[in-house]
Formats: structure tokens, sequence, C-alpha cells
């Protein structure tokens, strides 16, 4: 088990075993006890949890920083970009001059021949390409050569469009990576900030309950008096016994719970080597938003979802050009010019012999229906491109007014929980001034303590569902975290 579990397990039952040494009080009368058995909650903070002595400060903004910084999601996530980024640089590199030796042999009944040399050859972008090449050749005549060549498409694969679409598809690749990455950081950021916010509550929450079970205590032994005195009854005893057991038993459960947030939170923020932390509530932040149009407006501006289908569609109506090109028939013009030495009896460096070649090659490709058919399939791909993209955009609507509307819910809902938990405190202490004064019976403090517990309760969720939602609402709207200008839709 986690030490940290160990060390708030051992401490939550001294707590526990707090109650065994007011056994001897049972005589004592309970006008006479005074009011300090009422302990003050500590209404709206969270870092009351015994804390390690090594225990290092942690903020939600130090949290978020150091989550983007050793999250294993985005770790992955960036070598997904670093391999985006080299694959461009690969596809880059097909334009550049590429110099490569050359060589060949050979034998015939009447010959043998043999040559080697080297080479350059460029690649252009409108689909052609040329080369130079120099060696020597061993047959019959032994003589050096240099050799000029060209080939350039005319139709099909001819253009810019067809040459560069490698090109273009791994930047838009590295685009989507780095899509990918942001939407994964933006995840991330609300995912801090709830994890944050669920060890706080943990932490309230168990402060909540080892104040609960102290005033229980001291409850029981004030009713044990009172039974002993015949102010109370055996079924006021055994109620607050009930009630007492119950408050231990959530304290263990709270207990347990916190060990796990704090655990889960370590993890995701890739501290697995060191949690020890000290949290601090953050404050809630206001979120400024437009009207629901602007908001939207705002949204498909930012969100890196729809830049994504934004995209996807451009990839589809390339797609379709040069699907469109593929119906052309495959044509190329081919040039060689070729200066050798070596022939009747001059030198094999006298390069007084010219050869050349010009032609043009054709592709008949008489089965036309698979071209067809590609051309078909990405019509349907663009339609279907453009269907999803119309689906995303009224998706980031309702998102974005759902979360509007959640942020103003949970603003609310917190501050009425402020509120309640006031007035419960404020029913406690009034129930146990009436009690000690016999002017309500036990039932009345006990309600009334399940009632503020009740109340702290939903104070603490409120507060983290309205720190949370602050944080999912800038998500919705794509300002979370700044976007660069060329990852926008």
């Amino acid at each position: 088990m986690h030490p940290k579990v160990v060390s708030i397990f051992a401490d939550s039952m001294e707590v526990i075993g707090f109650g065994s040494m007011f056994m001897g009080w049972r005589y004592v009368v309970p006008l006479v006890l005074p009011m300090a058995w009422m302990v003050p909650a500590c209404l709206g903070t969270g870092e009351t949890a015994d804390a390690p002595a090594a225990a290092r400060e942690l903020t939600l903004d130090d949290a978020i920083d150091f989550a983007l910084e050793n999250n294993r999601g985005i770790l992955t996530a960036n070598l997904d970009v670093e391999d985006a980024e080299v694959t461009v640089l690969e596809r880059n590199a097909d334009f550049d001059i590429r110099i490569q030796p050359e060589a060949a042999a050979g034998i015939t009944a009447d010959n043998e021949t043999a040559s080697y040399g080297l080479q350059a050859r460029r690649r252009f972008e409108i689909g052609g390409s040329a080369g130079v090449a120099a060696g020597y050749r061993y047959d019959e005549n032994d003589a050096a050569y240099v050799r000029v060549d060209m080939d350039q498409p005319l139709f099909r694969d001819a253009g810019r469009l067809v040459t560069l679409e490698p090109l273009v598809q791994s930047r838009f690749n590295l685009l989507d990576a780095r899509r990918s990455l942001h939407l994964r950081k933006e995840d991330l950021v609300v995912d801090v900030v709830s994890g944050y916010e669920a060890v706080l509550q943990a932490r309230r929450q168990l402060q909540n309950e080892r104040e609960t079970v102290e005033r229980l205590e001291r409850l029981m032994e004030l009713t044990r008096a009172g039974e002993d005195a015949g102010s109370s009854t055996r079924i006021d005893t055994l109620r607050v016994e009930l009630q007492l057991g119950e408050s231990r038993s959530r304290l263990a459960n709270a207990l347990e719970l916190l060990a796990l947030e704090e655990e889960d939170f370590c993890n995701l923020i890739g501290a697995t080597n060191d949690c020890s932390f000290i949290f601090r509530p953050p404050p809630l932040i206001e979120v400024a938003y437009p009207d629901f149009d602007s908001s939207i407006d705002v949204a498909l501006s930012n969100r890196m979802d729809f830049a994504r289908a934004v995209q996807a569609v451009r990839d589809a109506e390339r797609g379709v050009k040069i699907a469109r090109k593929g119906l052309q028939p495959d044509l190329t013009v081919r040039g060689r010019y070729e200066w050798a030495g070596g022939q009747d009896g001059a030198d094999a460096f006298d390069l007084e012999e010219n050869n050349w070649f010009a032609g043009i090659s054709l592709d008949p490709d008489l089965n036309r229906y698979q071209r067809r058919a590609d051309y078909r399939r990405s019509l349907n791909r663009l339609n279907r491109e453009d269907i999803q993209r119309t689906d995303l955009e009224y998706a980031i609507s309702r998102d974005v007014k759902q979360n509007i509307r959640a942020y103003r819910r949970a603003r609310t809902d917190y501050d009425i929980a402020v509120k309640n938990t006031d007035l419960a405190w404020k029913r406690l202490e009034l129930a146990e001034a009436m009690f000690r004064m016999g002017k309500g019976d036990n039932f009345t403090v006990t309600d009334a303590e399940q009632a503020y517990t009740a109340a702290r309760t939903a104070e603490f969720a409120a507060r983290a569902d309205a720190s949370v939602a602050s944080y999912r609402l800038l998500r919705s709207m794509g300002t979370l975290i700044e976007v660069p200008d060329d990852l926008r839709p």
C-alpha cells in the first residue's frame, strides 16, 4: 500500500477511537458541559489534510505546466509531430539533385561489355526529370561517354497537382499531427483541472468527516449523560451511535478516496516518481463570452476538430482533381543526347561521336474501368467529407451552447450551495443551543448535523463543478490554449 495511505489511515484510526476516552463520563450533567464541543467548520478550504514534511507546493498553473511537459500522451503526440516533420523533409528531398553511381556488365556470344560512371538527376515540380551522366564503357571500342537525358509527361502525370501531391499530403499530415497535439493539450488541461479539483474536494470531504466524527463523539457523550439523568431516552443514544458509526465509515471511505484521487492525478500529470504535493485552491475564473452566435463564430474560427474537417474537405477536393486527371492518357516525351569517344581509332576521351534519341511513349491503358471507379469514389469521398463537416459544425454549435448554459448553472449552483452551507451551520448551532437549554430534543441536533454534512458535501461538489465548467467552456470555444494562425480553420 502507498506510504501516504498508511500514514493517513493510521491517523484516522486514532480519530475513530477517540470516543473511548469518554466512557466514564455518563454521570456528567448535560447542562454543565461547555459549548466547546461544537467545532466551527472551515468553509471553502481544501488544504487541511495533513501533508508530508517533504511535500512541495503545486498550484493549478504549475500542475498544468508540469503535465504539458510530462504527460505520456503529450509526449507520444510530440513524437507523432516529429515523424510528420521528417516525412515532409523526405518529400522535399524528392526534388533535390541526386548523385549516384551507375554500372553495367553483359556478355554475348561475340562480345563482352561493361561500363561504369556517375550520374546526377533531378525531378522537376512540373512532372518531368533530367539527368546527366559520365563514365567509361568497355567493349570493342573502349570509350568514355557523357549523356544527357530528359523525360516529361504531357497529360495524366503532367503539372504540379500530381507531382507535388506526396509533398502536399505530407504537409497536411504535419498540420493534422500538430492539431492532434493541440487537441490533446486542451483535453489534458481540462483533465488536470478536474483532477486537481477532485483532490481538493476529497481533502475537504476528509476534513469535513473528521470534524463530523468529533462533533458526534461529543454529542454521544452528552446524550449518554442525558440518558443517565433521565433527560434523554435510549432511542436518542442509539440514534447518535448509529450516526457516529456511519460517519466513521464515511471517514474511512474518504481516506481511501483521497489516496486514489492523488495517485490518479499524479499519474495524469506524469509525476509518478514523486507524488508529495501541497494543493492550493485556485480562484474561480470568470469567463467573458459574447452571445450564442458570436461564441459559435469564435469556436468555428479556433477549434482544431473543425480545422481538421475543413482540411479533409480540401484534401477530398484535391483528390477529385487528381482522379479526373487520371482519366487522361499517359503520354510522355523522352529525349537523350550522348557524346562518346574511341570510334575509328580516335582517343577514348575525344568524345567526337554524337548520338541522340527523341521519342514519345504511350501507355495504352485499355482497361479504364479502374480509373473511372477511382474518380467516382473521389466524388463520393468529397460529398462524405462535406456532410461530416456540416454535422460537426452543428455539433460544435450545440456544444458551445451547452457549455455556456452549464457554466452559468454551475456558478449559480455554487453560490446557492455556499448559502445553503451557511444556513445549515446556523441551524446546527441553534439546534445545539436549544438542546442544551432543554427546549429541543436529540433528534433535532442529529438531523441538523446530517443536513450540515450534506450541505458541505454539496458545496464541495459545486465548487469543483464551477471550476471545471469554466475550462470546459473555454475548450468548447477553442480559446483555452492559444492557437497558431497556420492551424486555424
